[in-house]
């Protein structure tokens, strides 16, 4: 479990640091929903990793997809924020914190 745990936070900051969760947020569009669901999952788990400042990326582009003009991709980026909020890693200060400062109040 712990190695699975260093694996997904190393390939998070690959994500993060490619610039690809808006990619992965414009996957929300897609009529293939094995590649949605993948996103989804994807963009929870980089969320709900070890890097608070990942956290507050992913909040912040799902809250701006929220709040933008298209309609498709809005159920699943509250998916994401709603499964990231009662995600139990989040439940801390910490936790919070960062999901304020993605821009979901």
């Amino acid at each position: 479990a712990e190695l699975h745990y260093m694996l997904i936070a190393k390939q998070a900051e690959a994500v993060v640091e490619a610039g690809a969760i808006p990619k992965l947020g414009a996957l929300f569009v897609s009529t293939n929903e094995a590649a949605k669901k993948s996103a989804i999952r994807t963009l929870e788990e980089i969320a709900c990793g070890p890097a608070r400042a990942h956290t507050t990326a992913v909040i912040h582009e799902m809250a701006a997809l929220l709040s933008g003009t298209n309609s498709k991709c809005k159920d699943e980026a509250a998916t994401v924020i709603r499964d990231v909020c009662a995600n139990q890693q989040m439940n801390n200060e910490e936790g919070h914190q960062a999901i304020i400062a993605g821009g979901v109040v």
